[in-house]
């Protein structure tokens, strides 16, 4: 247990340090408004004009902001249980090529994985790995869609309270 709060407090840390200096997203915490996570955030964060077709797990995608990972051009995102408290964080390289060393990064920092699921269709592959940890509350999923088509290239980080420690599970 120790290991893996190290490894994800490594992870944000390096989150954060690679965030530009005016963000301090650090200091957000779960429940937050929108108003109160644009002012932790900075001038670098940018309030969205929501699109029902951008939620994730229904969850209203209301912040984004620009930055880097590891010198990987990220995109963060911010997302509001019924539009009002900050309740799912996801982080994607801004170019799906990347995704490949974002993926292998993000593994080497959060370490043990509680749970891998994965199907494939035709040529496409779908990998969900969950890491969770109810001391830093805590709830983190690291997808992925690996194909031989680019187009159909993707990944990103999520995370989210713990809940019941299941990402996607809201209870």
């Amino acid at each position: 247990m120790h290991k893996f709060l190290t490894r994800a407090a490594s992870l944000l840390t390096l989150l954060l340090l690679a965030a530009p200096a005016s963000a301090a997203w650090e200091d957000t915490v779960w429940g937050a408004t929108p108003d109160a996570t644009l002012a932790v955030l900075g001038e670098t964060a940018k309030l969205i004009e929501e699109n029902e077709g951008q939620r994730v797990w229904d969850q209203h995608f209301l912040i984004a902001r620009e930055g880097s990972f590891h010198d990987i051009a990220v995109t963060q995102e911010f997302f509001f249980e019924d539009g009002e408290r900050l309740s799912v964080i996801k982080i994607k390289p801004q170019n799906t090529a990347e995704c490949g060393q974002f993926s292998d990064i993000v593994m080497d920092l959060l370490g043990e994985v509680q749970d891998t699921r994965q199907s494939e269709i035709g040529s496409v592959l779908f990998i969900a790995r969950d890491f969770s940890d109810r001391e830093s509350d805590n709830a983190m999923m690291l997808s992925s869609i690996d194909s031989d088509l680019e187009t159909m290239q993707f990944c990103h980080l999520t995370y989210q309270p713990f809940g019941d420690g299941i990402p996607g599970e809201r209870k």
